[in-house]
């Protein structure tokens, strides 16, 4: 097979052996049998992506003496059997904000602070961090999977005249609160719908909720054109505390097979194993022309600081040709997978269609 070269995109010949090359990703990934996935970085400008990158590779030298400094603080804590309160002054010391993201680190509650993020005067560290490039691509990651909700909900609608959507692993599900609402707004005679938020954490579901009422989805009529009765958007939710590999309970709340599912944010903590074998369960459980999104966070420059500093461990780091590896696992055939990546690089989407019966 020939291998091509553009000044970004690369076509590699299998995927045993290929070196991730630093300034170029792969479009296309060949599988054994010429069978592909694509692999593409997503730059449509009407999501504002935001892609400011300079500051923080200027600061990397800071970024490694604070890793060193924190690396070096926690080993004399622990010969004590104790953990610093604070890792860094410049990080977690006068900021109120880090401090919350150190804190509920892994957690929708950390993702809240930098999905909602604004500049205040008087947070000039805050502000500096979570605009980092990780907080950046973690923001554009949503605006992405947004718009996959959107494109996925509008074609389940048109082609099955209702939308089942589960979250799985849902965390606040804000991502998928802002696509509910341009499905609201674009079919305002929809009323067949009905959603299952899925997590093993309370608090996560608790913002779940609260999130509705900030979306004035609670407590809201909305009527459709065709004369049915008034249904109100409390019932189209439901809130399912469980563990996210065992969602068949999920489904069943449902009343019916999903015809959209979303899993951002579970993969990066699961093994190639454990995760292939659920995207298999997934589509197995996804009904006909359906979508299952997923995701899962690539190696970068930010990724110790992440770790030590912000305390955020545990994830397992991805290049899309590892994920295309797992997705290989799962024998579904290629043309019906795609990854997208954000223009950060930092983020990728893994988008899984099913085709009509």
């Amino acid at each position: 097979m020939v291998t091509n070269h553009r000044t970004e995109v690369v076509k590699t010949p299998s995927l045993g052996g290929v070196r991730e090359r630093t300034k170029r990703l792969p479009e296309i990934i060949a599988k054994p049998d010429s069978d592909i996935i694509q692999v593409r970085v997503d730059s449509d400008p009407a999501l504002r992506y935001e892609i400011l990158r300079w500051p923080y590779v200027l600061a990397w030298p800071l970024m490694w003496l604070l890793i060193g400094w924190v690396f070096c603080k926690k080993k004399l804590y622990s010969l004590f059997g104790k953990k610093p309160k604070i890792n860094t002054i410049l990080f977690d010391g006068f900021s109120g904000k880090n401090m919350t993201i150190k804190r509920n680190a892994k957690t929708c509650h950390a993702l809240d602070v930098i999905y909602n993020h604004q500049n205040l005067w008087h947070d000039p560290l805050g502000n500096y961090w979570i605009n980092m490039a990780n907080a950046q691509a973690v923001r554009n990651r949503k605006k992405l999977v947004v718009r996959e909700l959107v494109e996925a909900m509008r074609k389940a609608y048109n082609n099955d005249s209702r939308i089942r959507l589960l979250s799985i692993a849902s965390g606040s599900a804000q991502a998928v609160f802002e696509a509910l609402k341009v499905i609201f707004d674009s079919y305002p005679e929809i009323t067949d719908i009905k959603v299952v938020f899925l997590d093993s954490d309370n608090s996560a579901l608790e913002k779940s909720r609260q999130l509705a009422k900030d979306f004035n989805f609670t407590g809201v009529f909305f009527y459709s054109g065709n004369g049915v009765l008034p249904v109100l958007y409390d019932d189209l939710f439901s809130y399912i505390q469980g563990d996210a590999l065992r969602f068949a309970e999920a489904v069943g709340v449902l009343g019916g097979q999903p015809n959209v599912i979303e899993m951002v944010g579970l993969t990066d903590y699961l093994n190639s194993r454990m995760a292939a074998t659920l995207f298999k369960k997934i589509y197995r459980t996804l009904a006909s022309g359906g979508t299952f999104l997923s995701g899962n966070i690539c190696p970068n420059f930010e990724r110790h600081f992440m770790r030590l500093v912000i305390d955020w461990n545990e994830m397992i780091y991805r290049t899309p040709q590892k994920m295309s590896q797992i997705l290989a696992d799962t024998d579904i055939p290629p043309s019906q997978m795609q990854i997208m990546l954000e223009p950060q690089r930092l983020h990728m989407v893994t988008k899984i269609f099913k085709p009509r019966d």
